[in-house]
């Protein structure tokens, strides 16, 4: 009887000692670095980007700016759902270099500024490092999606 009792005891005595965590152990990527809070609002985002935008354009459900044309790179803020797009499209021509990183980099910086985060995101995406599909980086829902010489980046408010 001392025998199992003691069995019976020593059962959830290793289970607290050892932990019966079932979730998934394995380490994850790291996609960002915390750096700061989210900045969602519109004029918090362009403040602390230092970026100008160069052209703005309505649409259904919102707004959106070029910060740069041809390569583009752009930023809308969308209302149905309420959500920030950034876009990123580039040419695929080594004339373009250049002009494909400096539009990469604003949305790299934009991306850094909400999501409150390094901006690895877009380096990671455009590289195959972080996958297509829904994640939550710094506690916003993010959505990638890459195709040849584009990526758009929706961030859940």
């Amino acid at each position: 009887m001392k025998l199992m009792k003691r069995i019976f005891l020593s059962i959830p005595l290793t289970f607290f000692l050892l932990g019966c965590d079932a979730s998934n152990s394995a380490p994850q990527p790291e996609i960002e670095s915390v750096a700061s809070a989210p900045i969602l609002d519109e004029a918090g985002i362009l403040s602390m980007s230092g970026l100008k935008p160069v052209k703005k354009y309505e649409l259904e459900d919102g707004h959106g700016f070029y910060m740069q044309e041809s390569p583009d790179a752009s930023i809308e803020f969308r209302t149905s759902p309420d959500r920030i797009n950034l876009s990123l499209r580039t040419f695929p021509e080594s004339e373009f270099k250049e002009k494909n990183d400096m539009a990469k980099n604003i949305v790299s910086k934009l991306a850094a500024v909400i999501t409150g985060t390094d901006g690895k995101l877009i380096d990671g995406a455009l590289s195959g490092e972080v996958k297509t599909g829904k994640t939550v980086i710094n506690g916003l829902p993010v959505n990638v999606s890459v195709a040849e010489n584009s990526l758009l980046v929706t961030i859940s408010k």
